[in-house]
């Protein structure tokens, strides 16, 4: 038996640009496409610890999990302005990238509650993204970072087009970095998780079922570092100060063998405050 192998080639045109409009203000553009197989199972590996069943739909022979490749192109584009405000130095920056899928494994939590559905994609699914930047030293040794990220991600899933499930739609990011001269430095972070959407559990019995979507929530970390020379470093620092905790992050935790048992649907945090300490070693 002589066996004939077919070698396809497959084009993944990738181009960059970059432009200087003047010495403070660049602007970069990117347009590329991307293919990847999907490991369906490891990359959401949270349904396993449901009482979902696992269903394949659309499948084809001699692929991966039965489904062609993910193929998508993505379009970027970004502007970037140095400042100086008060003598201190400081820089502004918007980007937006744009990702539209030609395949795609698509994992579908809404179509039935006892069930976790694959398929390969039939119609559309994308992915908008705008974010802007902003670096500004308040004071000497003091530096401020703004950030926000607005995302709209959709899927066309079995039961029609909806938002990508567990995406938070926008974030808002704030820090705030001071180190002395004594090598002491201090960081205090905020983060704004927007609204999310939840799957679709109205077919569940009510006390088992999520409302459509979560609630914003905030998360607030800090640590504080001492160098001791140039090998050594302390830290002690904190995770969630604000202590923000998911109520019932599991659907019907009281019967872990029953039909409606879910614990893939935690859109947040499921432990309060941690402390934490600890040092560094630099290895020259």
């Amino acid at each position: 038996m002589i066996t004939i192998i077919y070698l396809v080639p497959i084009l993944r045109p990738r181009v960059h640009a970059k432009y200087n409009i003047t010495n403070a203000t660049t602007l970069r553009a990117s347009f590329g496409r991307g293919w990847r197989t999907a490991n369906i199972i490891a990359e959401n590996a949270a349904f396993l610890a449901s009482s979902r069943s696992l269903v394949l739909s659309n499948v084809q022979t001699n692929k991966a999990y039965g489904f062609r490749p993910d193929d998508a192109w993505n379009y970027g584009l970004s502007l970037q302005q140095d400042f100086t405000i008060d003598y201190r130095s400081g820089s502004f920056s918007v980007d937006y990238f744009f990702t539209d899928f030609a395949n795609q494994a698509v994992m579908d939590w809404d179509f039935n509650t006892q069930q976790i559905n694959f398929f390969g994609l039939t119609g559309k699914s994308f992915s908008h993204s705008v974010q802007a930047q902003v670096d500004y030293q308040l004071a000497r040794r003091l530096d401020l970072r703004l950030a926000y990220r607005w995302l709209d991600v959709q899927t066309d899933y079995l039961n029609g087009r909806l938002q990508r499930p567990m995406v938070p739609r926008d974030r808002a990011f704030i820090n705030l970095a001071y180190k002395t001269k004594s090598n002491w430095a201090f960081d205090w972070t905020l983060n704004r998780i927007g609204v999310q959407r939840l799957p679709d559990m109205a077919s569940n019995p009510i006390i088992h079922q999520l409302p459509p979507n979560s609630e914003p929530y905030y998360l607030m970390n800090a640590q504080v570092t001492k160098d001791i020379g140039t090998q050594w470093s302390v830290y002690v620092g904190g995770e969630n100060l604000n202590n923000f905790t998911v109520n019932d992050p599991i659907v019907a935790a009281s019967a872990p063998f029953g039909p409606h048992f879910d614990s893939a649907m935690v859109w947040g945090p499921v432990f309060g405050t941690i402390v934490y300490a600890g040092f560094r070693y630099r290895v020259k």
